[in-house]
C-alpha cells in the first residue's frame, strides 16, 4: 500500500476528495449515477482546495534607493594676464628665471625665460606682487622697479603691483639691471650656501701703524656688482659670505683712502670657501665705492 505520510497535510487532504470522487463514481447500480468529472474540474477542485489551505506569503517590500546626491563642483580660482618686457643685464642676452613674490604671503611664482626673449607672460592669481629676475647663476639681479631702465635713478626697491580680478596687467618690464645685489631680493627658499660661495683671508702688512678699522670690497669682474664687509681695530681677518660665483678683485680701504689688497684675482665657486690674503698695500686699487 502507498505511504502518505511523508506528504504535507494539504497534499493528503487533496488526495482524499480526489478519491472520494471517483470511488463515487465507482460505486453499483444502488447508488444514484452522478455525472462523472471531467479530468480539468478535478484538477480544477486540487487546485483550489490547495490554494486555500496554503498560507498566504506577505510580498517583501524592495527597498527604497536614496539617490546619490550630485556634487557641486570646486571653483577654478580667477587667474589673470600679466606680461611685460624682458631686459639683460649689460646688453647679454642670457637665460634668466623671474620671479613673482605675493607681499602678503612671500609666496613665489616663478618663469624660466629663454635666452633672446623680448616679452614674457603669464597667469597669476589676484595679489599684490614685485616682480625680480636672477640669471641662472645668481650672479646679477634685476626687477620691475620704479627706475625701469632709467640711468641715474635711486628708486632701487622693487616696485608693487596688483592683480586685480578682471584686470589684463601690462607693462611689468624687467628690466631695471643697474642697481647693487642687496637691491634685489633672492627668491623664498633660496639655499645660499647651495648657489653661492664664501671668500676670505688673513689682513697683513698693514704700513701706516696700527691696524684700523676696515672696508673690504669684493669687486666682480663679470658684472658691476661688488660686495663688501666692514673689520673693527685690530681685526687681522676678513669673511664676505654669499658671492655668486664668478672672478673678484679684493680691496681693503681705512679711514685715510689707503688701499690695499689680493694681487691676484680669485676665483669664487658655488657651495665652496676661497681663501685671498690682503697683503699687497703698494698696488693700484679702484676708489672705495663703499663711502
Amino acid at each position: 500500500m502507498y505511504d502518505f505520510h511523508h506528504l504535507g497535510w494539504q497534499r493528503r487532504i487533496a488526495i482524499f476528495i480526489l478519491i472520494a470522487l471517483l470511488s463515487a463514481c465507482s460505486q453499483g447500480s444502488a447508488v444514484p449515477v452522478l455525472p462523472t468529472p471531467d479530468a480539468a474540474a478535478i484538477a480544477s477542485v486540487v487546485a483550489a482546495t490547495l490554494q486555500a489551505l496554503t498560507p498566504s506569503v506577505t510580498p517583501t517590500t524592495p527597498p527604497t534607493l536614496t539617490p546619490t546626491p550630485t556634487l557641486t563642483p570646486t571653483a577654478t580660482p580667477e587667474v589673470i594676464k600679466v606680461s611685460g618686457k624682458v631686459c639683460y643685464p649689460q646688453d647679454i642676452a642670457t637665460d634668466l628665471k623671474a620671479y613673482f613674490q605675493d607681499t602678503t604671503t612671500n609666496q613665489v611664482l616663478e618663469l624660466a625665460i629663454s635666452a633672446g626673449a623680448k616679452q614674457y607672460s603669464l597667469e597669476l592669481p589676484p595679489a599684490t606682487y614685485i616682480a625680480y629676475a636672477w640669471v641662472t647663476d645668481y650672479s646679477i639681479g634685476g626687477s620691475y622697479s620704479a627706475c625701469g631702465a632709467k640711468p641715474g635713478c635711486s628708486d632701487a626697491a622693487p616696485k608693487p603691483f596688483t592683480v586685480a580680478a578682471g584686470q589684463i596687467v601690462s607693462g611689468i618690464d624687467l628690466c631695471d639691471w643697474t642697481h647693487g645685489p642687496f637691491d634685489v631680493p633672492y627668491p623664498t627658499g633660496f639655499q645660499p650656501a647651495a648657489k653661492l660661495g664664501v671668500l676670505t683671508g688673513s689682513i697683513s702688512g698693514y704700513p701706516y701703524g696700527n691696524l684700523p678699522g676696515l672696508t673690504i670690497v669684493a669687486f666682480s669682474q663679470d658684472t658691476p656688482y661688488w660686495y663688501w664687509v666692514g673689520t673693527v681695530a685690530g681685526q687681522a681677518y676678513y669673511t664676505i659670505t654669499d658671492l655668486p660665483p664668478g672672478d673678484y678683485r679684493i680691496a681693503a680701504y681705512d679711514a685715510d683712502g689707503h688701499a690695499g689688497g689680493s694681487p691676484n684675482v680669485v676665483t669664487v665657486v658655488a657651495g665652496e670657501t676661497v681663501a685671498a690674503d690682503i697683503s699687497d698695500w703698494s698696488g693700484s686699487y679702484p676708489a672705495n665705492p663703499a663711502i
